[in-house]
């Protein structure tokens, strides 16, 4: 039965090819439409736009650990081949919805500030379309 209600963000992961990834603290998906320009002599001054291509990203960051089951390590590997991946950003609730679609692994960074936690983040970037559905 699907989820009622405000959701919380601690329900939904991650998945990188079905894993999510290891000792994630945040992930954020962002979509975007860029616009062209369709301003004419008839706008009146006025910019005119139309809908152009579709992107979409995901950032997400993290706590690093030496031993992640699917950590920084693992999106490394992944950055330095060039390899795109199944990502899916979900929970486990039966009727909910999702996004999907096929990314690579754009950028990573880890920070390590003197005596705090060592987080990493980093960035995928889609390459086609972002399709939502159900859990079933």
């Amino acid at each position: 039965m699907a989820s009622t209600g405000q959701a919380c963000g601690t329900d939904l992961i991650l998945l990188v090819e079905g894993t999510a990834i290891a000792h994630c603290t945040n992930h954020t998906l962002n979509t975007t439409t860029a616009t062209r320009d369709a301003t004419t002599k008839d706008s009146a001054g006025w910019a005119d736009n139309l809908p152009g291509v579709k992107s979409w990203t995901v950032d997400f960051s993290g706590l690093y650990h030496y031993a992640a089951a699917y950590g920084m390590s693992d999106l490394f590997a992944l950055q330095t081949a060039g390899t795109p991946v199944s990502l899916r950003f979900t929970n486990s609730t039966s009727g909910d919805k999702y996004f999907h679609g096929e990314a690579y692994v754009t950028g990573l960074s880890i920070d390590s500030p003197s005596e705090e936690n060592v987080t990493y983040s980093g960035t995928f970037i889609g390459t086609g379309v972002l399709t939502e559905a159900a859990n079933t």
